[in-house]
């Protein structure tokens, strides 16, 4: 069962309320500065006072802005790009592990990195792998 917040709007709020709005504040701000706890009570109350509705920032957006965002788009997907085909692989990572080689994962442990060298006779990792692993009592 949920909560409501009831609260006692009186003419002082209400009027508080459209004068906000008319400010052009989003329904957050005017819930901070009246110190109520939701947005949605002031999107409610606006409707019931027959306030007008906004604009929506997305579909009346001005061309200036839209063109603003398509470039910082496509300068976050260049900066993706250049990302990926700056990334190296160290030569001495196996991309598979096998009994007789060093099982240790470098990176992340689903793109299955293997360190690759030689490990010690009857166990899964290298000297120095296997040393980070036991450490000296």
């Amino acid at each position: 069962m949920s909560t409501t917040h009831k609260l006692p709007w009186t003419d002082a709020l209400a009027a508080e309320l459209t004068k906000l709005w008319d400010k052009g504040l989003s329904a957050r701000e005017i819930a901070e500065a009246l110190n109520l706890p939701s947005r949605n009570m002031i999107i409610g109350k606006a409707h019931r006072l027959g306030l007008p509705k906004r604009q929506s920032p997305i579909i009346y957006m001005g061309e200036r802005k839209r063109q603003a965002l398509r470039k910082l788009a496509k300068g976050r997907k260049e900066i993706k790009r250049e990302a990926k085909q700056a990334r190296v692989r160290l030569p001495t990572f196996g991309t598979t592990g096998s009994a007789s080689t060093c099982q240790w994962i470098h990176g992340e442990p689903r793109e299955r990195n293997f360190c690759g060298v030689q490990s010690i006779a009857g166990h899964s990792w290298c000297a120095e792998h296997y040393s980070r692993v036991f450490l000296p009592t």
